[in-house]
This record gives structure tokens, C-alpha cells and sequence, in this order.
């Protein structure tokens, strides 16, 4: 037989308090005058909400919140306590299901921190849990989701179909469906939910809903591009790096710092309006000042003649230079 109870716990006695007949009489700080059982140099304060002690289907001992400020309320929660324990002993309800259903009674705030202490352990990145909790909780609010068994098809449905969703892409409608789905699939996996009732809900088309076409870039952007190019390396260094002018123009540069950087910018240009490199060693770096090709030419006419050129030595079926036979007496 289970039983209902107000926790009790005890801490020291405040300050100015006055102990009459076993009761001290004291006022907070916001002046109220409050009171509690004295025991000797401390006070015995109860707890306003009753607490369910009861023993469950695997005969284990158990003490639940009910939530309930009184009495006959707390007694009611454990009666549906007990109950469910007789039908986890009769067998009519397995202990993984007894426990799902106490989990669905739970605020979902709870379950979505769990979601993210998760995340976190599993090595996500910052960014991908605070986006995950963002499209999270603004589906819940939204829908009006309180607890896991509230989360149904047909809110959600109708939440992707109405007010702000009417102008969102399908890339943004699927992102918050997707959000949602993985925290109830790792609710099914952590046995706080039987199953998925979003499972089933189809992704909009993202290919018929295309809000950025691809396209190539204009002759007007392709001139202002590479003139960005060309004057950020002087712009960048003119930036302060650090302070409370971080990140502002204004630092002064030598003349022949000034000359080097311009002349970095209009290098970095050069090698984007320069010919394809001809030559089969391409430039390796954007600080090549000359093209592939003029090189190889210099290299070309400075060069060594080379050992495969053709000479008078026999070949091989393959065409490969056989080597001469040697005597002795030439040794």
C-alpha cells in the first residue's frame, strides 16, 4: 500500500528568530512574517506539493512527484500509480512501456534538455546544437506541444501549411521537420517514446520550390569582383587588428609596404585574366609574376641535350636503347 507525503527538510535557524512553544517566528527579506517547527538549533520547513511512495510491477520501491498541493489530488495520482504496477505484474504492460508512459507525462522542456546534454556528448559543435535547439523550440512553442504525448500529424501538418510557413522555401519547412523528427527518434531510442507519429509526414520539394537559381556571374560583377581583389590586401593591412579599434581603417603604412601590397593586388588579378599555363609544370602559387609558359620557354633554350635523344645505339623489339657489349680488355 502506497502512501502520499509532504517532504520535509531542516536548515539552520535564521537570524532574529523568535522560538515559542516549539515554533519559530521570524521575517524574511521581504518582510513577511513566516514560521516553522523548531528543532533545537535549526528549523523543520515542509514542502507545499505531496510526494508518492509506492511499489512498482519489479517490486521496486519508488518515490514519485505528484505535483498536487493537496492531499486528496496526491492520492488520486497514486491510485493510477498503483494501478499501473498491477498491470505491469499481471503482464498486461511490459516495464519499458510502464516507463514510456511516465516519461509522456512529463513537460517536453525537460526531454528537450536532455536532447541537447545529448548532442553535446555526442561532440556536435556549438552551432549545430544552438540551431538544432532554435528550430526545436520554436516548433514546440508554436505547435503548442506541452508534453510528449501531444505531439501529433495533424498539428504539425497544419503548422507547416499556415502563417509564416506560407512564405518559407521547402529547404526551411524541412529543416523544422527534420529538427523534430530526430528529437523523437532520440526519444524512441532512449525509451522515452514507443514511436514516431511524424515518421510519416512527406518532405516538401525542394527542387520545384528553388528560391536561389544558379547562374553565371555578369561583366559588371566580374569588374567590381576583381577590383575587390585587387585593393583588399592594402585594405586589410590598413585595418587595425586588435583594441578598441578593431577591425576600423586607419593604421599607417610605409610607402614601401603601401607599393608591395599593390602590387600584390594587381599580381592577384594578373593571374586570373592571364592564358591558361601551356606549359606541363603549372604554377603552383598566386605570387607568380610571369606565366608557365615563358619559363618553360627559357628553360627550354638554356636545357642540356637530352640522354633519350635518338643516337646510333641499337634498340630492343620495344625501341629501348640496349646496352653495348663490353670486353675484358676494355675493362
Amino acid at each position: 500500500m502506497g502512501t502520499v507525503f509532504r517532504p520535509s527538510l531542516t536548515r539552520p535557524m535564521p537570524a532574529g528568530a523568535v522560538v515559542t512553544d516549539g515554533v519559530a517566528r521570524w521575517k524574511s527579506k521581504a518582510g513577511k512574517l513566516r514560521t516553522a517547527k523548531a528543532k533545537g538549533e535549526r528549523i523543520v520547513e515542509v514542502g507545499n506539493r505531496y510526494l508518492a511512495r509506492y511499489r512498482d510491477g519489479q517490486g521496486v520501491v519508488r518515490t514519485v512527484p505528484t505535483g498536487c498541493r493537496e492531499e486528496a489530488a496526491a492520492r488520486a495520482v497514486l491510485v493510477q500509480l498503483e494501478r499501473r504496477a498491477e498491470l505491469v505484474k499481471a503482464g498486461v504492460l511490459t516495464p519499458e512501456q510502464d516507463a514510456i508512459s511516465s516519461h509522456r507525462r512529463t513537460t517536453v522542456a525537460s526531454h528537450v534538455e536532455a536532447y541537447v546534454a545529448s548532442l553535446n556528448a555526442r561532440g556536435c559543435t556549438a552551432k549545430h546544437v544552438h540551431s538544432q535547439k532554435r528550430l526545436l523550440t520554436t516548433v514546440l512553442d508554436e505547435c503548442r506541444f506541452r508534453s510528449l504525448a501531444d505531439v501529433k500529424r495533424e498539428p504539425m501538418e497544419k503548422w507547416l501549411t499556415q502563417g509564416a510557413n506560407r512564405t518559407r522555401s521547402a529547404r526551411t519547412r524541412n529543416t523544422y521537420l527534420c529538427a523534430i523528427r530526430w528529437f523523437l527518434n532520440w526519444a524512441i531510442d532512449n525509451e522515452r517514446l514507443l514511436a514516431n507519429p511524424l515518421a510519416r509526414i512527406p518532405l516538401a520539394d525542394e527542387k520545384a520550390d528553388r528560391r536561389r537559381q544558379p547562374r553565371a556571374l555578369t561583366g559588371d560583377e566580374i569588374v567590381r569582383l576583381l577590383e575587390a581583389a585587387r585593393r583588399r590586401p592594402l585594405a586589410q593591412a590598413q585595418l587595425y587588428p586588435r583594441g578598441w579599434r578593431k577591425g576600423q581603417p586607419g593604421t599607417s603604412l610605409r610607402p614601401e609596404t603601401v607599393a608591395k601590397l599593390e602590387r600584390l593586388g594587381r599580381g592577384a588579378c594578373a593571374s586570373v585574366n592571364s592564358p591558361p599555363c601551356a606549359s606541363a609544370t603549372p604554377c603552383s602559387t598566386a605570387r607568380a609574376r610571369t606565366c608557365c609558359s615563358t619559363r618553360a620557354s627559357r628553360r627550354t633554350a638554356t636545357a642540356r641535350p637530352s640522354r633519350c635523344a635518338p643516337t646510333s645505339r641499337p634498340t630492343c623489339a620495344r625501341g629501348w636503347p640496349t646496352r653495348r657489349p663490353t670486353s675484358r680488355s676494355s675493362r
